[in-house]
Parts: structure tokens; C-alpha cells; sequence
């Protein structure tokens, strides 16, 4: 059965693909196109079968291929978070587990048989502890498979920033003393199985996150431990002491918040899964070209909001598309073209008709033309207060850059009208002016976010241009 399932999804998908190829979409919609349409064909069979690595790898070549259609992204920004420079689609195998995560919350007081062998494998003493029954692989797969992707779930969730505290000490895989998981003494004599089995790490480490003496824990957690068990519980649990902060963590109760069978959607697990790869803030970099041109001091949390900037669903797609390549060097000026077509020139037109002949590159587009310079000097009139809507607004992320998101996504339009009409000789100023003033009516209708920000800042009766 597992065979077809799969052959009928890949046909599926090769189907929507195929018919959504045809139609030249923006770089959103071909996004939009990916999360409705085909990421939709896997969630309900994820729920009681597994796909093959090479499976997954196959149909996210496929998405891949169909997001870089028309502009060339790597391969890994497709599936990279937007905030850090991606397109933001799914691992299909995230997506999956993420998909049997949230299903696993209905085995929880459920009475049909499925459920309760997965719950007849927790152990006594703590429900988040599951012992690995070979009966319930060999009767009932479907279970076996909800059950090996929650545990999955849980060792990602414990090592989430924030959540190490919660980690439990004992009969945990992720604190091993010499690649085993520590097993909790025996009956009564070190203490309480109850009190044993709930032992977690935040338990162990004082307030300046220092470990806690033994004395001092046996006295809190009215417990008998030994010396011999200390030590295999200090060495164990090194490296996540190492990384906990206390101060720092997590504000819950736990994995149970999330396992509320009340609750839907499989996004907070999805979330979980993903954060476990994301780039660090800390690390990320502007592209080569904005690092070559100048030199400031580099701000990753401002970079952050760049690279988040083209997903404002309130724009329309071009001018999302555009800020997507903005921020990742994407965009095609006339010393890029003129490589390709022969007939286009390499010289900035603007300044052309001026009679200076001038390479248009990224420094002189956004930067250096006069009369690009003079539009953006003339647009200022709009405004009611002293209002940042130059290139630099959003491209040069220094830390002195304190930019508002809003005056980042209006120096974005200013610079994508610009582009479009950079080449346009006729009537120029009028279509500029008409494009600007459509751009706002339609994402003011569709925000009361930008609405707001549009009546405080801007005088809608007048013309930037």
C-alpha cells in the first residue's frame, strides 16, 4: 500500500506543478502556490505512513525547481527561514513530523484501540516517559511510527533555547553517562520513584547557575542520593548545565502546554522542529556586494528585519519580490543586463539624457545618480515629519540605522517605482506618481497597520515625484 500512496502523491504534485508552471507567477505566488497546493498532499497521509529520504528529497527538488523558474535561488534558501534570508518553504520532513506531532495529541484520553497502545507503553511514574514496546511496532505500525516522531518531537523541544531547565535526569537520551541514559536507583532506596522520575535539570542548579551540593539537594528534593549517583549525575548532565541559563528559561509547564488535545494545527510543533536548524541571528551577514561597497559596522538584528521586509503580505507581490531580491543582491541593473543582451546599454539612462554617460551599477542606482537623488530630495514633501525613505534606509544595516519597519517599506517602494521606470522616457513623473499613489490605496485598504501609519506620516494629496 505504501508504494502507490506515494506514487499517487508524486503524480499529484507533478500535476499541480505542471499546470501552475504555465502561468508566469511572482516569486510570491509561486510560494503561495507551493504551501496551498502541494505541501496539502502530504498531511494526511503523514499521519500513518513515513516517506523515504529519498522521497522527501525528490519532491523538495521539486519545489526547488519550481520556485526557480524565472529567479535562480539556491537551493537552500528555499527552505531557509525569511528572517534570515530564505523563502521560507517547509523541510517536507519537518512538515511531516510536525503534521504526526500535532495528530499524537488525540491519543491523549482517547479509547480507541490505537491510542490506548501507545499510552499502555508510559511509564508509571512519568507520563512523558515512554517505554519502547516491540509488540507495539509488530501490531500496530501506525502507533509504532506517531510514537518514535513525538519522541523525536520532545528531544528537539527540551534542547530549544530556553527549555533545557525542563530536561528530566533520568531514563532521558539526551544526558548519558558513557552513551547511556541514567537509570533512576532502584526502588526506595535513594528516594521517592515519583520524586526521581520528575528530577529535571533546573532542579539541579542554583540561581547563578552553578550546581547545586549534594547536600543541598537531597534537602530539597527530600531525596537520599548517593555520592557514586551525584557524580554519574554531574558528569551526565555537563553539557546541558553548560548551555542552561536560568534566568533565562522558558516561562511554561512544560511539554504539556503544547499537547492540549483541545488545541489545533501542527505550526508550534513545526516551529520547534525548524528552530533546531535556523542561522543565528548573531550570524548573519549582508551580501558580498552591500559588504564590498561600504563600510559600516555590521548590525545582524537590524539585517534581520531587512531580510524579513518583502513578507508584508499587505504588498503586492511585485514589490515584495523586489525587496527579496533588494536584500539578497538579486537585483538586475543595465551593467547586468547589457552582459546578456547586446543591445542593452550598461549606461544609466537618467543620466544618459543628461548628456554624462555613466555605468549604472549598484553604487550609482541607489547612491551616487543625480537624478535619482533629486526624486528622492523632491518625494520628501509628502511627508508631515523628518522621514527616512532613502535606499539607505534599508540596505546599509549599520547600528545607527533606526529606521521604523514602516519607513523601511516605504523607502522600499520608493526605490522599487524608481526601478521600473528608470528606463521610461515619456510621461515618466506621471506614471511615477501613479504607481505610488495605487501602491498605497491598495495596501492601506488591505492593512489597518499601514493604514495608520500612512495617515500619520503621509499627505495623500500631494505627489511624491
Amino acid at each position: 500500500m505504501l508504494i502507490p500512496t506515494k506514487k499517487t502523491s508524486e503524480k499529484k504534485v507533478d500535476k499541480i506543478i505542471g499546470f501552475w508552471e504555465k502561468i508566469y507567477l511572482s516569486l510570491v505566488g509561486k510560494i503561495s502556490i507551493a504551501k496551498t497546493f502541494v505541501y496539502s498532499q502530504f498531511a494526511y497521509l503523514s499521519t500513518v505512513i513515513t516517506f523515504t529520504a529519498d522521497f522527501i528529497s525528490e519532491m523538495e527538488k521539486k519545489l526547488s525547481k519550481f520556485c526557480n523558474t524565472n529567479v535562480k535561488i539556491g537551493t537552500e534558501k528555499v527552505f531557509q527561514e525569511v528572517s534570515t534570508g530564505g523563502l521560507g518553504l517547509f523541510k517536507l520532513l519537518d512538515y511531516t513530523d510536525s503534521i504526526r506531532t500535532s495528530f499524537f495529541r488525540r491519543s491523549i484520553n482517547n479509547k480507541d484501540q490505537w491510542a490506548q497502545a501507545i499510552n499502555n507503553c508510559r511509564s508509571v511514574y512519568n507520563n512523558e516517559h515512554f517505554i519502547e514496546d516491540e509488540h507495539l511496532k509488530s501490531y500496530f505500525p501506525a502507533s509504532y511510527r506517531l510514537l518514535q516522531t513525538f519522541i523525536k518531537f520532545t528531544n528537539a523541544y527540551y534542547m530549544f533555547r530556553g527549555n533545557e531547565g525542563w530536561n528530566y535526569v533520568y531514563n532521558n537520551p539526551r544526558i548519558a553517562d558513557r552513551n547511556q541514559a541514567l537509570s533512576p536507583p532502584p526502588g526506595h532506596t535513594e528516594g521517592h520513584p515519583y520524586t526521581l522520575h520528575k528530577l529535571m535539570i533546573r532542579d539541579l542548579v542554583n540561581n547563578n547557575n552553578t550546581l547545586k551540593t549534594l547536600g543541598t539537594l537531597n534537602t530539597e528534593q527530600n531525596t537520599s542520593i548517593t555520592l557514586t549517583e551525584y557524580n554519574k549525575i554531574k558528569r551526565a548532565t555537563n553539557k546541558i548545565r553548560t548551555i542552561y541559563k536560568k534566568g533565562e528559561e522558558a516561562k511554561n509547564e512544560g511539554i504539556n502546554r503544547l499537547l492540549n488535545p483541545k488545541k489545533k494545527g501542527s505550526r508550534p510543533f513545526r516551529r520547534i522542529l525548524e528552530k533546531k536548524k535556523e542561522k543565528l541571528t548573531k550570524n548573519l551577514t549582508p551580501t558580498r556586494t552591500r559588504e564590498k561597497k561600504f563600510n559600516f559596522t555590521h548590525d545582524p538584528t537590524t539585517e534581520k528585519r531587512l531580510y524579513s521586509l518583502w513578507s508584508s503580505s499587505f504588498l503586492n507581490n511585485e514589490i515584495r519580490t523586489f525587496l527579496f531580491k533588494a536584500a539578497n543582491n538579486m537585483i538586475k541593473l543595465n551593467v547586468h543586463i547589457s552582459k546578456f543582451k547586446p543591445e542593452q546599454s550598461e549606461l544609466c539612462k537618467s543620466c544618459l539624457m543628461t548628456g554624462t554617460p555613466v555605468r549604472e551599477d549598484f553604487q550609482h542606482f541607489y547612491f551616487d545618480c543625480p537624478i535619482i537623488q533629486g526624486l528622492l530630495k523632491s518625494s520628501k514633501k509628502i511627508f508631515r515629519e523628518d522621514f527616512k525613505n532613502e535606499p539607505k534606509s534599508f540596505l546599509i544595516n549599520n547600528t545607527g540605522n533606526n529606521a521604523t519597519n514602516y519607513e523601511k517599506i516605504i523607502a522600499g517602494i520608493m526605490c522599487y517605482i524608481i526601478f521600473t521606470h528608470r528606463n521610461k522616457h515619456n510621461n515618466k513623473t506621471t506614471q511615477m506618481n501613479y504607481e505610488f499613489r495605487k501602491i498605497i490605496l491598495s495596501s492601506c485598504a488591505a492593512s489597518n497597520y499601514f493604514n495608520s501609519q500612512t495617515s500619520r506620516f503621509i499627505q495623500r494629496e500631494l505627489d511624491p515625484f
